[in-house]
């Protein structure tokens, strides 16, 4: 079946009309979640030919530890015979600890044979990238240790008061203070990791980071990129060419140097906030 998943994507695209068609049909049937607030579906990738997609759930529980929001992301892949998605291989990750949120922002490559995965330190809301490769069947992660990008100064604790516990898990309405972005190059080896400002740092205007997979570790490409001023949002959203020699992010709470915007002054900060992307 993997050999003829390009054509098959093709062929869906035609029986649905192509891609000029004024209608979309649904393929296949919906993934549903299986565990009542997990959230599945709060960040999704899709690989390029459209027969893999990866679903995170980061408010996933875990029960028999009675540990909440620890978080799960699995891979389905469409099976034309049944018309459906079917998991690929076992759960990709589950979280480890609570209130890590693994599965708040995924990734995928061209063909869907990588994986990565945004996650949280439920202690300072330090982000993390994981990333994974599927092969004989199964997923395995690539080595060289969590991918790391920080706040300065930390947030608060999304364990220490039930506002910070609001907050960690506002994501599931819209923004989340500890949110990470991701971006992967076409062959699964060269990722960009984005990590805003949470709206409570004061000074951090959010920070960017490419790495490279070479000789079973991450290694940093260039500098750490950077958000002009505080709060920026930098980083918010990232995306990568398909050779990983290009990256853009964005900066949404900037002030994007426009005269006599109005302030939005949530974050508690001043100056508009018209927003910007940046390419690299």
């Amino acid at each position: 079946m993997r050999g003829t998943l390009p054509l098959l994507a093709l062929a869906l695209l035609a029986a649905s009309g192509g891609v000029d068609a004024d209608d979309w049909s649904q393929l296949g049937m919906d993934i549903d979640g299986f565990v009542s607030n997990e959230h599945m579906g709060k960040s999704v990738a899709i690989s390029k030919n459209g027969i893999r997609v990866a679903v995170g759930s980061p408010n996933y529980e875990d029960q028999a530890n009675a540990m909440y929001a620890v978080g799960r992301v699995r891979v389905y892949e469409y099976d034309e015979v049944s018309s459906s998605w079917l998991q690929l291989g076992s759960d990709v990750y589950i979280g480890v600890s609570g209130y890590e949120q693994a599965g708040i922002s995924v990734a995928l490559n061209l063909d869907g044979s990588h994986v990565a995965i945004g996650r949280q330190n439920n202690n300072d809301g330090t982000g993390f990238a994981l990333v994974f490769e599927y092969k004989e069947g199964g997923w395995s992660r690539l080595s060289g240790g969590h991918l790391m990008t920080t706040f300065s100064p930390p947030p608060p604790s999304p364990m220490g008061s039930a506002i910070g516990r609001q907050r960690a898990l506002s994501h599931s309405r819209g923004w989340s203070p500890y949110h990470v972005s991701l971006a992967l190059s076409d062959d699964g080896k060269r990722i960009v990791i984005g990590r805003p400002s949470p709206y409570d740092s004061g000074s951090d205007p959010g920070t960017l980071k490419v790495y490279d997979y070479n000789n079973d570790e991450w290694v940093q490409v260039g500098q750490t990129l950077q958000g002009d001023n505080a709060v920026d949002m930098f980083g918010m959203s990232v995306a990568m060419s398909s050779d990983g020699s290009t990256v853009a992010a964005g900066a949404p709470e900037h002030d994007g140097g426009v005269a006599g915007v109005p302030a939005w002054s949530y974050y508690g900060t001043s100056g508009g906030s018209a927003g910007l992307a940046r390419v690299f």
